[in-house]
This record gives C-alpha cells, sequence and structure tokens, in this order.
C-alpha cells in the first residue's frame, strides 16, 4: 500500500492537483498477488473502493476453489463460499478503514482535487483591454475563464514573470509617457499588492525559483549598465549588477544560472551574460556574430540557441564552450529569426 504526495506548502496546496492511489490484492500462489481489490483514492465523499471489482475477484477464485473440491458435498462448498465472500469483505473494510485512519495526515493533500485545474495567465497588450489579466482553462480547452482588471497608463507590456512557490504574479510595463513599472497580482486573492515604479527602467524580468527576488533589466534604449536585483515582496531594489548597457531578455531556469542579453551597440552586445544567483559573479558567452536577440536555454543548461541580428537563422552555443554550430538560411528563402525555444525532447 503506497502513497505519493507532493511536499507540503500553502501555495502548492491551493494551485496543484493532487492524487493518491492505494491498491491491494488477494495473496496468490508463490507470493504473487491477485488482482481485483483496490482502493481508488480520495473522492467527494473520502476513501473508497471498487466493492463491484472485489465482489468479482470473490467469485472468480471461490469458482476455482469449488471446482477442485467436486468430491465434496454441496454443504462443503457452501461454507467455502460464505468464507471467501468474507474474508474477501472483511480484508476489504480493513484497508478501507486503514485509510480512513490516515486521511486526518492526507486531508491536506487530497483537499480542492475537484476543484483545481490548471490554468494559463496572459497579458493582454490589446489597445482595449491593455495591462489586464486573462486566464484560460488548459484542461478545458483553453476555454476563457475570466479576465481580471488590474492598473491603469499601461502602454507597452515588457515582460512577465510568475512564481509557483508564492502564487504571485509581476508584469514589467511602461505607461504612456516612458515611465518604467512593474506590478505585482496575487493569483489566488485576484488583487494587485503594489505597483511601482522602478528606476531607471523595464524589461523582460525574471523570477528566482523560491519567488523572493526579481531580477529585472533595465531596457534595451537605455544606457544603464546594469540590471536591478528586486524584493519581489515589495518591489525594493536589494543590489545592481553590472556588467553591459541596453539590458533586454532574462531568464532563470531551474537549473539556473541568471542569463542576460543585451543590445549595446559597443561589442557587448555579442555575448550572452551569465549571473550566478549566490554570488553574483558575472562570466558570459560568446562573441556571437552579432548583437543578440530571444534566445532559450535547454532544460538542463546546457546550450542556448540564439537569435542574433544579422543572422538568417539561430546560433547555438554550448554553455561551457562557446557558440561552436549555426544555422544560416538564404535571405532569399527565409526571414530574420525572431523568436527561439528548446522542444523538452531535444534537451
Amino acid at each position: 500500500m503506497s502513497v505519493r504526495a507532493p511536499a507540503s506548502s500553502t501555495a502548492a496546496t491551493r494551485g496543484g492537483i493532487y492524487s493518491a492511489l492505494v491498491s491491494g490484492g488477494f495473496p496468490g500462489r508463490s507470493g504473487k498477488h491477485l488482482r481485483g481489490l483496490s482502493l481508488t483514492g480520495f473522492g467527494p465523499k473520502g476513501w473508497h473502493c471498487d466493492w463491484e471489482e472485489i465482489w468479482i475477484t470473490v467469485k472468480r477464485y471461490s469458482s476455482v476453489l469449488l471446482r477442485r473440491m467436486t468430491q465434496k458435498s454441496q454443504y462443503v462448498h457452501l461454507l467455502l463460499t460464505v468464507a471467501l465472500v468474507t474474508v474477501g469483505v472483511g480484508l476489504a473494510a480493513q484497508i478501507s478503514g486503514t485509510a480512513h485512519s490516515r486521511t486526518s495526515t492526507r486531508t491536506l493533500l487530497a483537499a480542492n482535487v475537484a476543484s483545481t485545474s490548471r490554468n494559463l495567465y496572459a497579458v493582454n497588450q490589446s489597445s482595449a483591454n491593455r495591462g489586464s489579466i486573462s486566464v484560460y482553462d488548459i484542461g478545458r480547452g483553453h476555454g476563457l475563464v475570466k479576465t481580471t482588471q488590474t492598473v491603469a497608463n499601461v502602454d507597452d507590456v515588457k515582460g512577465v514573470a510568475v512564481s509557483a512557490a508564492t502564487g504571485k504574479l509581476y508584469v514589467a510595463y511602461r505607461t504612456r509617457s516612458g515611465v518604467g513599472m512593474i506590478y505585482c497580482l496575487d493569483v489566488y486573492a485576484n488583487a494587485v499588492l503594489w505597483n511601482r515604479k522602478i528606476d531607471p527602467d523595464v524589461d523582460r524580468l525574471s523570477i528566482h525559483p523560491d519567488g523572493r527576488l526579481l531580477y529585472v533589466p533595465t531596457w534595451e534604449g537605455g544606457s544603464a549598465d546594469y540590471i536591478n536585483v528586486l524584493d519581489a515582496e515589495t518591489g525594493d531594489v536589494v543590489r545592481r549588477v553590472y556588467f553591459s548597457n541596453r539590458s533586454h531578455d532574462t531568464l532563470f531556469p531551474l537549473s539556473g544560472p541568471i542569463f542576460q542579453e543585451t543590445k549595446a551597440a559597443d561589442g557587448s552586445g555579442h555575448y550572452l551574460y551569465l549571473i550566478d544567483p549566490s554570488s553574483y559573479a558575472v562570466s558570459r558567452i560568446g562573441p556571437y556574430s552579432g548583437i543578440l536577440g530571444p534566445y532559450a536555454v535547454d532544460g538542463m543548461s546546457r546550450r542556448v540557441v540564439n537569435n542574433v541580428t544579422g543572422l538568417w537563422g539561430m546560433q547555438v552555443a554550448d554553455i561551457k564552450t562557446g557558440p561552436n554550430r549555426h544555422r544560416q538560411h538564404p535571405k532569399s528563402s527565409a526571414r530574420r529569426a525572431r523568436a527561439a525555444a528548446w522542444n523538452r525532447l531535444d534537451s
């Protein structure tokens, strides 16, 4: 009998979908188990077992034994049948009772099984709803669940980051007057917790896996030669990391480290930067054949694929040895690449 469950946390319990399967069986010959007796998890009415399946199994194995005892009296047959049914139902009741006795420790993990869902959060860029967030149910054909109005005066959405650990979503945007801002939304309370100006500006941000820190570029059109590290709880700047100007796209994959590209025209924009999240030491990959565009890191942080200005295709780099492979298409047959992503099977 076994139950698998994720580590307990408030955010995970409220946002995840948990299931448990407890299974058993009648002991057969040579120590094997015979399928037929099962407890099928935690439903709306608590732990439950498949009584019909138990009854079918009991009849199946009682028939086998009865055929082997054809020389015995009908009275013995009746006793055997009653005994098998009694043992089978008793065993099921015992397992069910054991499961019931353990539900107090599993209630938290089993809560909201029927009510949770897997959702996609999309920040709207259309003029009518700019800055609002639309929520789509992935399990129901990406049907629209709701649209949440957030803050006013959003002109250009620069980036989005979300933390599963805290249940908070962050949107970096610029106002109509060109001010860099970030707002924080509690996805459970459906409420904006803070909305702050970030100096000198903002761009496509990322977040630490534990949800405590935000890594915010200072805008691809700016001259600041650093990115800001923010306290995700308050939006306060806690430090700056210096390396190059015109910082744009930041990524922090689960396997780390922090990745950063820039649009710098002084030659430093031909490198992809790596920032150690503990020491904030900066290293770099490159040079590439041009200023970097959108990029994607594989799931183990071993390789990165980059769009490169002036290259009709993509340039792929080994993170340890640098950009050692590239693919280029004739200009007459392809447009300049504008985005990149890894297939999880190719990483």
